[in-house]
């Protein structure tokens, strides 16, 4: 742990460390020293009051836990660009988030854990990889944030209980006050596959307030004479869908009510 160093700027001299926790260091700006570090498996940063990047991170290629919290200004994901698998992505009131959001990890192709609250500036998703499995999506308070679309490759959400963060649920949206189009693939799953599941929804734009909302729009199978006993799984579906033999399908759209062909 570093601690309570109001004038120190950067980090020297770290050997043979893999959990680096920095805190209230209130003027520290990059990490420049950890450029000759090849892994790093949590990183912590909390109270940093300055514009901040993550310069010196170049060469690692996994992070179990990226945590950042009460911070100023994330001026670049940059240093990051290398990462190619995430844990756990955790970043709690950040005055003004990275410009680019997430398009500079451009090597991310797994993560395990979203959880963005009180991130002003952060308007979407874009640059976070498709990855089968999510553990826990939250994103709360965000005022920005108007496009999740960048998760509708997720195959599925898995709550633990035993969640590093104690979360009430394995998917939360709640008081992103933009955003109206949550009807992304892996939450229409959780919704109406798991409907006990542990779910927050509340207090976003009209089309995404409560979890009926998302449901309406999650309609991805119309059929004018469907029959009510109609085995139809899963529904909403990915890339495959069970049907009766004398289905009679006349029409499948994709979340977004576009006609898709089979």
């Amino acid at each position: 742990n570093i601690k309570g160093n109001f004038l120190l700027t950067g980090i020297d001299r770290i050997q043979r460390i893999n959990k680096l926790n920095l805190t209230s260091n209130y003027v520290l700006k990059d990490l420049q020293e950890l450029k000759t570090r090849n892994s790093l498996s949590e990183l912590f940063l909390t109270a940093v009051w300055t514009d901040f990047n993550f310069s010196g991170m170049e060469n690692i290629e996994f992070l179990d836990l990226l945590n950042v919290r009460n911070g100023k200004t994330i001026v670049s994901l940059n240093g990051l660009r290398n990462i190619k698998s995430f844990g756990n992505i955790y970043f709690d009131n950040i005055k003004q988030f990275a410009p680019n959001n997430f398009e500079e990890l451009s090597s991310i192709t797994d993560i395990r854990v979203l959880y963005m609250q009180n991130v002003n500036g952060l308007n979407s998703l874009s640059g976070l990889p498709p990855s089968d499995t999510l553990f826990e999506i939250i994103l709360k308070n965000n005022t920005d944030l108007t496009d999740i679309s960048a998760l509708h490759g997720v195959k599925s959400i898995f709550y633990k209980k035993d969640s590093k963060w104690k979360s009430e649920a394995g998917l939360e949206i709640s008081n992103n006050p933009q955003l109206s189009a949550c009807s992304i693939f892996p939450v229409c799953q959780m919704l109406k596959s798991y409907p006990d599941s542990l779910t927050i929804i509340k207090n976003n734009e009209v089309g995404c307030n409560n979890e009926l909302e998302i449901l309406d729009a999650c309609l991805s199978y119309t059929n004018d004479n469907q029959s009510d006993d109609q085995n139809l799984f899963p529904n909403p579906f990915h890339e495959k869908i069970n049907l009766p033999d004398d289905s009679k399908v006349l029409d499948i759209q994709n979340i977004y009510g576009h006609g898709i062909s089979i």
